[in-house]
């Protein structure tokens, strides 16, 4: 009886199973039904960061797969346990997951044949290409070798596996000191001295790559703790001892949690470390130097040295007692820079995007100005900031006026914090603080989203004109270039052109209308010179045309039009591009059609 059931189950199973083939006819449906959803559950979990980059060997990846359809047929561990009291139903179950599964496999091993027939191919294609590309390195002259290997090595570990292949490659590797002198604080500290070593005479690129560390300055005291998130100690003493080939150097700096500077805990923690270790150094190579703070900013002022804008400076800023008589150029981010003496900084670049929770608006901005009053020699200046701030306490609202008598170019990045709706003190005080009597190129950018009150149309030209700084009472501006960035509404701005007589390019991008002033006039100097060479008009304005018609007309009656290029970039300019042909030489109009990225 017993055997003659199980045949008939067998029997029945058997039938049902070819049932099933001849339905599906190839089980390729059967397949798709199981492997999309799981290939799109794993694609949320990699949006959604869920999966680690060690994936093939993840105990938890491998758990989830397949969880849903484990779980909808009871096939996990404890479901598979019963055998013995499943029914008919449960068996039947069982059996038809057990189809789907087999289904799956036979096209996934399908799909994986065809797969490896591609790899074998390609394999054997790159394998000759390989051997004939071998066989011409080869033959190079040593000097053409080392230019391959300088740029086929994105980094280091290209470099070693270069060294690697046979004595010739690893004569040219080693003899290209410039691509052995990038070290960073994330390297083994062994590789930072094999670095070292074999950079010879080049000038270094040092790197503090500390952004995710946690650690207090006692841990970096404590030699006998041993641990690779205090590697920046060994890293330290080691690029230290080069110092004199430092031609960059970049720091980036662990979060700080506190808004005022202590010994205790891990804010700040680094910056202290470096003042005791780098402290007085001579650095006659020194370029640029680069520090990306995360944070608070320790501008909570108190009546001890510690937390006093001397003590800060003392304490934190270690740069400041630097011998770098060539350094030139600085890029800050998150931090106020502080006066280097001794050095002829030419060029700043600062994001001082801050939350109002880690910073002090104010304190920020008078630092700032302190910072240029002390840097004469700056001719470059970009800032990419918030248009308001908040203060704490009882600073002063009013900034000291400042000359920068040799800045020459500034760049101007304004955003509107959505978390800081109405600031105690806006940067358009720091505007208004600066005096640039020989600026020659000036850009702006204003960004709106999301911040003003709903309307059809907001016109910005009170605002634009805030953030346009005292130029003097002789102009010497010869590149303006402004955008405003308006997702939400449309932006309306009268742009006066009257107090640049020396204006040669013009760039101009406004997400709305540019209207034309009434009686408006360009510099007559502008005229009669005829100095303006080229506009550049970016995305569609709807008085596009009365604008530049305008221009046309103020051009045409110096002849300065003759020398006048125009280019109208993204946006929808046909119809402008048929209108101003009539007034614009098609050789001197140019229509691109496709929008570039913002800057």
């Amino acid at each position: 009886m017993s055997e003659q059931g199980s045949n008939n189950r067998a029997t029945a199973l058997g039938s049902r199973s070819e049932k099933r083939v001849k339905c599906d006819g190839y089980p390729i449906r059967t397949a798709l039904d199981l492997l999309l959803p799981e290939l799109l559950s794993i694609k949320q979990a990699i949006d959604r960061k869920q999966i680690e980059g060690n994936w093939q060997t993840s105990h938890g990846f491998h758990r989830s797969l397949w969880r849903n359809f484990k779980e909808e047929h009871y096939l996990t561990r404890a479901g598979l346990s019963d055998v013995d009291g499943w029914g008919v139903e449960r068996f039947n179950e069982v059996h038809d997951a057990t189809f789907e599964v087999n289904s799956m496999i036979d096209v996934l091993d399908v799909l994986r044949s065809a797969a490896n027939a591609i790899k074998t191919q390609a394999l054997t294609a790159i394998e000759s290409t390989a051997g004939k590309f071998g066989r011409l390195l080869q033959r190079l002259p040593q000097e053409l070798l080392s230019e391959t290997i300088r740029y086929a090595c994105s980094d280091i570990f290209d470099l070693i596996k270069f060294s690697h292949v046979n004595r010739r490659f690893r004569q040219a590797a080693l003899g290209i000191s410039s691509l052995w002198s990038r070290v960073s604080s994330d390297m083994p500290i062994d590789l930072v001295r094999l670095c070292l070593e074999r950079s010879g005479n080049s000038s270094l690129y040092v790197v503090f790559n500390e952004a995710n560390k946690d650690y207090s300055c006692e841990e970096l005291e404590d030699h006998s703790a041993s641990n690779t998130r205090l590697r920046v100690r060994d890293f330290t003493a080691e690029v230290s001892k080069f110092c004199t080939r430092w031609k960059n150097i970049e720091l980036r700096m662990p979060l700080s949690y506190d808004r005022e500077l202590q010994f205790e805990g891990s804010s700040y923690s680094l910056y202290l470390w470096l003042t005791s270790k780098f402290g007085n150094l001579h650095l006659p190579r020194l370029e640029s130097l680069s520090i990306k703070h995360r944070g608070c900013l320790p501008d909570d002022r108190g009546f001890t040295f510690v937390s006093s804008k001397e003590g800060v400076v003392m304490l934190m800023y270690f740069y400041t007692s630097w011998k770098a008589s060539n350094l030139r150029s600085l890029s800050f981010t998150g931090l106020i820079p502080a006066p280097i003496q001794g050095a002829s900084i030419e060029g700043l670049v600062l994001d001082m995007r801050v939350g109002p929770d880690d910073m002090n608006f104010s304190i920020a901005l008078h630092d700032l100005l302190g910072f240029l009053a002390g840097t004469p020699s700056l001719q470059t200046l970009s800032l990419h900031t918030y248009h308001s701030g908040e203060i704490w306490g009882n600073q002063s609202l009013s900034l000291p006026t400042t000359v920068l008598e040799k800045l020459k170019t500034l760049t101007l990045n304004v955003e509107r914090d959505q978390e800081i709706t109405n600031g105690d003190i806006f940067f358009n005080a720091f505007v208004r603080s600066i005096r640039l009597p020989n600026l020659s190129s000036f850009s702006l950018s204003v960004s709106l989203e999301d911040t003003f009150e709903e309307e059809r149309e907001r016109d910005v030209t009170d605002l634009v004109n805030s953030l346009i700084p005292d130029f003097g009472a002789h102009p010497r501006i010869e590149n303006f270039s402004l955008f405003v960035y308006d997702c939400t509404l449309s932006a309306a701005i009268n742009l006066a052109l009257d107090k640049y007589p020396y204006l040669r390019s013009l760039e101009v991008r406004v997400d709305g209308d540019l209207c034309v002033t009434p009686e408006s006039r360009l510099h007559p100097n502008v005229k009669r010179s005829r100095s303006i060479e080229k506009i550049t008009l970016v995305d569609h304005w709807n008085d596009v045309d009365d604008w530049l018609s305008w221009i046309a007309g103020e051009l045409r009656d110096g002849g300065g039009l003759e020398k006048l290029n125009v280019v109208l970039r993204g946006g929808d300019f046909s119809r402008s591009g048929r209108s101003l042909s009539r007034i614009i030489s098609p050789a001197r109009l140019e229509i691109l059609e496709c929008e570039e990225d913002r800057p």
